[in-house]
């Protein structure tokens, strides 16, 4: 019974990642306009990513001022997009002008640009691979 308890022990010493299995994602958001709702959607695959209504985590938030910080808690570990807007309008979805560009405050995680096209899950990937982990995001207008 010993045996099997260090064995046990020194397992969880040497893979710490064993013990938990959920994650905190905190986002610190930049550029925000005091005004509208923050919509941060957290994406699990490809093939749902920008995607809202597959998103695997949806957080709807009131600004609290020109930075804030949303927290996803209970993520299991793995791979990651985060994509995030700011509904200036308060009409529910991200406005775009007539050629199809967003009009709103809008970023994605590792802070990707997009010029043509939306970025893809692979540019925007992050992982979670400890209990707690930060990002930072800033937030962009094209006009």
């Amino acid at each position: 019974m010993y045996r099997l308890f260090s064995f046990a022990a020194i397992g969880l010493f040497l893979f710490p990642s064993a013990c938990w299995s959920q994650a905190r994602l905190n986002v610190t958001l930049t550029g925000l306009q005091a005004r509208g709702t923050i919509y941060l959607a957290v994406y699990n695959t490809a093939d749902e990513f920008g995607k809202p209504e597959k998103a695997f985590r949806k957080i709807v938030i009131k600004p609290g001022g020109l930075q804030t910080t949303v927290t996803a808690d209970n993520l299991p570990s793995g791979a990651y997009a985060v994509a995030v807007y700011q509904d200036l309008y308060d009409n529910r979805k991200i406005d775009k002008n007539i050629f199809g560009i967003p009009s709103e405050p809008f970023a994605f995680s590792n802070n990707v640009r997009p010029f043509v096209t939306a970025p893809t899950f692979t540019q925007c990937l992050i992982k979670l691979d400890k209990p707690e982990h930060a990002i930072s995001i800033k937030l962009m207008t094209y006009f």
